[in-house]
């Protein structure tokens, strides 16, 4: 088995479920989890992946933002303070 990369998204609404099985990922923990199935104001879920490319665009035509991202994944890093380095 590979690299597993950390990342996370930020939104509000209904999660993008479909985006777990385009980026190939899941959630990092129970408390995770939760978070995905209920529909309210925004919060942040944290994700797990093999994929060491995830689709920033994409998560943002769902009205989610990737947040963070693990910094041995491939393109830009986003910390929490949202810098793109």
């Amino acid at each position: 088995m590979g690299n597993i990369y950390k990342f996370t998204v930020s939104g509000g609404g209904f999660f993008p479920i479909d985006m777990l099985r385009f980026d190939e990922c899941w959630p990092a923990n129970p408390s995770d989890s939760y978070k995905i199935e209920e529909a309210r104001e925004t919060r942040t879920v944290d994700l797990f992946t093999h994929r060491r490319h995830i689709t920033l665009k994409r998560w943002e035509s769902f009205c989610w933002e990737v947040v963070e991202t693990d910094p041995d994944m491939e393109g830009e890093t986003i910390t929490r303070e949202g810098a793109q380095q």
